[in-house]
């Protein structure tokens, strides 16, 4: 019998505090599909993947100041 390894997941919190996204700013990006959510139950929760793949994929400072 092989054993996989489970994926990590984080709730809104921990995702919350390492993006900097208020909760109502993380359910928008959800709903537009820019980070993937996993719903167990009434919780929603988050792979590292998904959010290590969401967090590359931000714009970089510079990038930013010339979109002004």
């Amino acid at each position: 019998m092989e054993i996989k390894e489970l994926p990590q997941l984080h709730n809104i919190q921990v995702v919350s505090a390492r993006t900097s996204l208020s909760r109502s700013a993380l359910y928008r990006v959800i709903k537009s599909g820019e980070l993937k959510a996993v719903k167990i139950g009434k919780s929603t929760r988050f792979t590292e993947e998904d959010l290590c793949a969401f967090i590359n994929n931000l714009p970089s400072p510079s990038m930013v100041n010339k979109v002004k």
